[in-house]
């Protein structure tokens, strides 16, 4: 079984065991058999000279025949046993020298030796071809042969086995043995006496050396000099030695806990370091034009202000899809902490909706994953009721900019409406739906009512962009905060003097043709005081829209939101100084 697996050294040893074995129980045909084994596998190895002497084997053989085994019947169990006998005959007639450049080697400075021939595989003789660097090589000749000593165990065990030992390689240097030797019986002696001499007094140690005199079978007097060697020495030297070894094992020791609490200080900036955010914006709050860029807040205080409204819910803001914003204070909230803090999450919303950054950009600026970075806004409960409010009329006319008083005293409100692009929606029903006529495109609008000192005082969800604005006004719930005596101020397309008669209002708008060649003295003087007035909403509207956040067609994935978005961008705009002053 060794000799099919190609294990010839495993295979050589059980047949030798085999032979040994039937020699001792006088089975000659089995003894055949083993030297027909052993001869096939020198045969395989390539190696002929343990056959040199072997005229003994072949008598066996024969003596195995006169004792009823007969000699065909050996050669019948390994069939190649003639064929190693005639390449044994043709090893003994050979005259061989190793191919290996600068080995000697040869039949007659080393007839003791093996030389190999190549074997017989061609990817195995080209990989010999170049461990030998022979140029003159001859690789398919019978006579090329490789001597023993270029293999670790001075004989091939394989025919696929290489040469690794050659004159140009480094033989390796065997490692030095340690040797474990015996401590002398005097110094372990020492070693005793000068750990008694500083643990004990000079009577324990004393008495402790008797001891070990009369264990050890030491004469007195001998062990009496030991002693007083000892301690002369404990005495002198080796006290202050000890002494000195003790004060700098304690100057190392604080020396190290020094290390030690570094080391930690650290690791603990590091730790401090990868987890902070590569944007912060404490960096800039020492910049108010910092802080306006990345934020639309005019001074960082404004920003703390509006953290300040915000801090205590977002504690406990729910980010799940059930419908639920917000869980209950004492309710512990299950899963993994968050990753960022209540404030990181409202700088975060802060540069998504004021620079519109993609969620990719806020995740790597946070050190977040994409996931991380919620697309909801659940501010709009908490900055609505506080940042939008209808003000009282006595409120409105404090405020009132001299301009606005001087020609609408009872001005409580200017409107327009604002479109915003979104994406188209595939179905052609919704299409046609959000298509605006006036934009050219699927957009969505919303309603903007600002009170004569330009601060937002109403702003409607957003509807479709096919909605008109008298349809706008009535569906947003603008009429409800009208009292009977209000004028508001509007645009041509707001035609909505009816609405407003029903709750007592009046509407001032610029006049209009029908059909006429040009305007009179009075009506042209009165458009343009409507036109001048009016030109605050139109630099609100611009306000607004200058949180880039809109600058891209909303996507039809967040249409849940946008609302939501376009309201917290009126609450934020509103804590800018006023428009009007």
């Amino acid at each position: 079984m060794f000799l099919s697996l190609g294990e010839y050294g495993n295979a050589k040893e059980h047949l030798e065991k085999a032979l040994n074995i039937r020699i001792e129980i006088g089975d000659k045909k089995g003894e055949a058999a083993d030297y027909g084994n052993l001869g096939t596998l020198f045969h395989f190895l390539g190696d002929y000279w343990p056959f040199r002497g072997c005229a003994g084997d072949w008598v066996k053989l024969g003596v195995a025949k006169r004792h009823g085994a007969v000699l065909g019947d050996a050669i019948c169990l390994n069939s190649s046993l003639p064929c190693v006998l005639v390449d044994v005959v043709r090893c003994k007639m050979g005259k061989f020298s190793c191919c290996v450049p600068g080995c000697t080697n040869n039949w007659r400075n080393s007839p003791e030796k093996k030389f190999h021939t190549l074997p017989s595989d061609a990817k195995v003789r080209r990989l010999y071809e170049k461990l030998i660097r022979n140029e003159n090589l001859k690789l398919n000749a019978q006579h090329t042969r490789i001597c023993g000593d270029h293999f670790p165990d001075g004989e091939r065990m394989c025919r696929t086995q290489l040469p690794s030992i050659f004159p140009w390689t480094a033989t390796p240097e065997k490692r030095r043995v340690i040797e474990k030797h015996e401590v002398p019986s005097t110094t372990k002696k020492i070693w005793k006496g000068l750990e008694a001499c500083e643990l004990r007094s000079e009577d324990v140690f004393a008495e402790e050396i008797e001891n070990n005199v009369s264990d050890n079978e030491v004469p007195v007097s001998e062990d009496i000099d030991f002693v007083v060697c000892i301690d002369q020495a404990c005495q002198t030297e080796d006290f202050r030695d000890l002494e000195d070894l003790k004060a700098k094992i304690e100057t190392l020791n604080k020396e190290i806990e020094a290390l030690n609490k570094e080391n930690e200080d650290l690791k603990k900036n590091i730790r401090e370091t990868n987890s902070k955010p590569k944007f912060d914006i404490e960096d800039y709050k020492s910049s108010d034009e910092d802080i306006s860029f990345y934020t639309g807040f005019p001074n960082y205080d404004t920003l703390i202000l509006c953290f300040d409204l915000l801090k205590e819910k977002a504690k406990n803001l729910c980010y799940s899809d059930k419908g639920t914003t917000h869980f209950d204070p004492s309710y512990n909230k299950p899963g993994s902490r968050r990753k960022l803090s209540v404030w990181k999450e409202f700088t975060m919303v802060l540069l998504r909706l004021r620079l519109g950054l993609f969620t990719k950009d806020l995740a790597d600026r946070f050190r977040v994953s994409v996931s991380t970075v919620s697309s909801r806004l659940f501010m709009r409960k908490e900055l609505e009721p506080i940042c939008i409010q209808w003000p009282s009329k006595e409120q409105i006319l404090y405020y009132m900019p001299p301009v606005f008083k001087s020609f609408y005293p009872d001005l409580v409100s200017i409107i327009d409406c604002t479109e915003l692009q979104m994406e188209s929606p595939s179905s052609l029903d919704k299409r046609s739906l959000c298509y605006s006529s006036y934009k050219s495109r699927t957009t969505m609008k919303s309603l903007i009512g600002i009170t004569p000192n330009g601060v937002v005082s109403f702003c409607s969800d957003l509807y479709c962009g096919s909605i008109s604005d008298p349809e706008i006004v009535k569906q947003s719930g603008y009429l409800q905060h009208l009292n009977r005596g209000d004028l508001v101020m509007g645009d041509k397309g707001f035609t909505i003097q009816d609405e407003l008669a029903s709750v007592g209002a009046k509407l001032a708008l610029p006049h209009f043709m029908k059909g006429k060649k040009q305007f009179t003295k009075e009506e042209t003087e009165h458009n343009k005081k409507i036109a001048s007035l009016r030109i605050y909403v139109e630099r609100y509207m611009e306000r607004l829209k200058n949180w880039h956040f809109f600058d891209r067609p909303i996507p039809i994935s967040m249409s849940d939101i946008a609302s939501d978005t376009w309201i917290v961008v009126a609450c934020f705009s509103n804590f800018l100084p006023p428009i009007v002053c």
